[in-house]
């Protein structure tokens, strides 16, 4: 009916300092089933309801083998005078070290209606200190420009809720579904000592793209925003810092625009099952993020030695003319494609991840048969297709390529995940 449990754990990673190697890391956790007191005797159609809560702390040293390390190598610069020679490619950090997680989580768990439908409620609220970022530093100081260092802080909190019910069932057929949706607010809470924004707020430049700001999501986009094609100029148009138009702006005039955090993630399965029948379906979703498309500063720059996309065949060239590209005489010719909300898309989709169809022998044929416990026949598909916003064509929603732990939703050239199918036999003696 009750229920406790705790533990303690001791890590040493000789990835950070060699006096901050060791991290102690703990969790206490405590449950209660509800449907084991005498009250809820009566409430036949809940079969089980459980009450859990937890609290514990975590660690982080997922950064590298060498970043604590002040590191020397050859590359431009090394030389002097024609001779070989080395300069630092990163700044030591003896202080470097765990980046901790302290956070609870209150779930309550149930099966109802004989254990046909199941759900489940979780809220957490983690608080990470001792951000491990790659910092800037004055270029005045010489060699890297960043230096790997323990700053900040941040919240991750909401609610992870799944649903699952047995629709329908007989003797011969039967098809079970399930939903699960995930809700998370992310919010940079301290960035001490860093670059101030225009606001006053604290900030670290995750990507050329992306600010980490204090008091927003650790992937906020801060671009410039851009309009369009001015029908009746040929004129590409921007907005400047006040929300006027510009066709000249500047790296002043760029506004936070969006975050790569989504509203919401989730999956939805469903299984299947006739006779010797089976049927298993899998899709996950995401919704309300964005994504920054990096390689459209080039395959949709006319300008650029890649190779081009169609859409730059769609150019002003009289009054009137609805283009994708401005007229060639416009002075905005040479820098429509620069970085902007232009790249930025809408990173919403919704993917059936797999599906597997499959078929067991019958027991009286392998009976018969006399070699084989067990028949099954299946055929497997995944990334079998994906509904996204019109202008991801071609580009995977869910690809990114981003190394920065500040950083999320950007892609530069990579390719989408690939559409397979595999055919399978298993034999069972």
């Amino acid at each position: 009916k009750y229920l406790l449990e705790g533990t303690v754990r001791r890590d040493q990673s000789s990835r950070f300092g060699v006096d901050n190697r060791n991290g102690t890391f703990y969790s206490v956790a405590a449950g209660w089933v509800i449907t084991d007191e005498s009250f809820m005797s009566n409430l036949d159609f809940i079969n089980r309801l459980k009450l859990s809560a937890s609290y514990g702390t975590a660690g982080n040293d997922r950064i590298g083998n060498f970043n604590s390390l002040g590191l020397y190598g050859s590359g431009v610069g090394a030389s002097y005078n024609g001779v070989s020679g080395s300069s630092p490619t990163s700044i030591s950090n003896p202080e470097l070290r765990w980046e901790l997680t302290k956070g609870y989580n209150i779930n309550i768990s149930g099966d109802l209606f004989n254990n046909r439908v199941n759900f489940s409620v979780d809220y957490y609220n983690n608080d990470t200190e001792d951000l491990i970022l790659n910092v800037p530093i004055p270029d005045e100081i010489g060699g890297p420009n960043t230096i790997t260092s323990n700053v900040g802080s941040l919240n991750n909190k909401g609610f992870d809720v799944q649903l699952g019910a047995t629709i329908l069932k007989s003797e011969d057929f039967s098809w079970y579904s399930s939903v699960n949706v995930g809700f998370n607010t992310n919010e940079i809470t301290s960035l001490p000592g860093q670059n101030l924004d225009e606001n006053g707020d604290e900030f670290i430049q995750s990507t050329s793209s992306q600010r980490a700001v204090k008091g927003r999501s650790v992937s906020e986009f801060y671009l410039i925003r851009y309009i369009g094609i001015n029908p009746v100029t040929g004129d590409a148009e921007w907005l400047n810092k006040d929300g006027n138009v510009t066709t000249a702006p500047t790296a002043d005039d760029r506004e936070y625009v969006g975050s790569a955090v989504p509203d919401y993630t989730g999956g939805w399965t469903n299984n299947f099952t006739y006779k010797g029948f089976e049927l298993s379906l899998f899709a996950n979703f995401s919704q309300g993020n964005k994504v920054y498309i990096d390689g459209l500063r080039f395959a949709e720059n006319p300008n650029s030695t890649f190779n081009k996309s169609r859409t730059l065949l769609n150019y002003w060239e009289n009054p009137g003319d609805e283009a994708y590209v401005p007229s060639a005489s416009s002075s905005t010719f040479a820098t429509f494609a620069q970085r902007s909300t232009s790249q930025l898309r809408d990173g919403s989709f919704f993917r059936l991840k797999n599906a597997t169809i499959a078929y067991n022998l019958p027991k009286k044929f392998l009976d018969k048969i006399g070699l084989f416990s067990g028949v099954r026949i299946f055929a497997t598909g995944t990334n079998l297709f994906t509904l996204k916003a019109d202008n991801l064509e071609g580009i995977d929603p869910e690809v990114t390529d981003v190394s920065s732990s500040l950083g999320q939703g950007e892609t530069f050239f990579t390719p989408p995940q690939s559409k397979s199918y595999t055919f399978g036999l298993r034999l069972n003696f």
